[in-house]
């Protein structure tokens, strides 16, 4: 049992890697998770009813994101993905203003541009002018910071920074007000392990990390130092968000996180890569196919937070309803307090809202 000077709780958590123990001390677990991760997408949603849901994937185009389109279209949920590219399949494009569908044959797709927050506006407006209602957010884009990636983006910040995080932020701020509207509504975070390796501690190496414009991305610690950072500001400012709404007392929608797992055997990244790296990401990914997972699993993680009823009621290992945050392989697991200080959640709700809007009005989170 590890004790906290500073809040004086006991946890059953190693704050240094956030590890959680899989049993309570008598070796019996509480409850029997119905799923794991060796779960598929098909069996999470054949056990709940998504036929009419409407959902909207940032980044769903490709990857895990389009294995999850797939999958909730068959089943007659309206999907409407986000990217700055089309599909190569024969998607529908997103309608302005018009009737509602009661189902769809493919995916609907929109072009929208995280490097650009005008995108996001634009695409946030026109979704609010139509009728559609909105029942599920999933936030899955993500991109890695490449060598010598200091790119400053139109909204100021730096574009790994801007895409991983505060374009996210954009968007689910302007969609909040419509996920009020519908019941059992979701917000899910895609974030990854790598949250691990942040340097955000304090309140200060958030500004820091905020506030870099990425110059430090020059060299590979740095990068990896950029990316895990933005993981972990999603998962502060979702930790935020959902205190927020607990202060309001109002209908609001479920806030998640979940880490899909490791996908390095599919990644994208390797084939892109010039031929020294090529090399050291192949071995890499020939020791990590043990604990690589395809992409029917880590889609199982997101659709089980985004539409499945049982992420609301589900209790993690130590049966603190707190805990129902972060999921991994279905499973709620609770982190570390160390990385949930009051001071600096705070810091970045506040920091990042007055960031946003100083670019645009934006309306209130309901």
């Amino acid at each position: 049992m590890i004790f906290s000077k500073e809040t004086g709780a006991k946890t059953y958590t190693d704050p240094r890697l956030a590890l959680p123990f899989k049993r309570t001390p008598n070796g019996r677990p509480i409850t029997r998770p119905k799923f794991d991760q060796f779960s598929t997408v098909t069996e999470v949603l054949d056990d709940c009813d998504v036929s009419g849901k409407h959902v909207v994937l940032l980044g769903g185009t490709g990857g895990v994101g389009w294995y999850l389109a797939k999958a909730l279209t068959s089943r007659g949920a309206i999907v409407t993905c986000l990217s700055r590219n089309p599909p190569t399949t024969d998607w529908q494009p997103f309608p302005g203003p018009g009737c509602v569908p009661s189902s769809a044959r493919s995916p609907f797709w929109a072009s929208v541009d995280l490097t650009q927050l005008k995108s996001v506006v634009a695409f946030a407006k026109t979704y609010i002018s139509s009728s559609w209602p909105l029942d599920s957010l999933v936030l899955l884009a993500a991109t890695v910071p490449e060598s010598g990636d200091a790119i400053e983006c139109a909204g100021g910040f730096n574009s790994t920074l801007q895409v991983n995080f505060m374009a996210q932020v954009l968007l689910a701020r302007l969609l909040h007000q419509r996920l009020c509207q519908a019941p059992q509504s979701t917000i899910t975070f895609v974030s990854c392990e790598a949250y691990r390796a942040s340097s955000i501690i304090e309140a200060e190496d958030f500004y820091e990390a905020l506030e870099s414009n990425g110059l430090a991305s020059s060299t590979t610690l740095g990068r990896v130092q950029l990316y895990a950072n933005t993981k972990h500001l999603q998962i502060l400012f979702a930790k935020a968000l959902r205190q927020y709404q607990l202060c309001r007392k109002r209908r609001a929608p479920h806030i998640y996180v979940c880490s899909p797992g490791n996908l390095i055997w599919n990644s994208r990244i390797i084939s892109r890569a010039s031929w020294t790296c090529w090399w050291w990401l192949k071995i890499l990914q020939f020791l990590a196919y043990p604990i690589s997972k395809n992409m029917e699993c880590a889609a199982a993680t997101i659709a089980y937070c985004s539409v499945h009823p049982g992420a609301c009621g589900h209790r993690s290992v130590n049966d603190s309803a707190s805990d129902n945050f972060y999921f991994s392989g279905c499973v709620s697991l609770p982190l570390a307090e160390v990385i949930f200080k009051p001071e600096v959640v705070r810091a970045v709700w506040v920091r990042a809202n007055a960031l946003l809007e100083r670019h645009f009005p934006l309306p209130p989170w309901e």
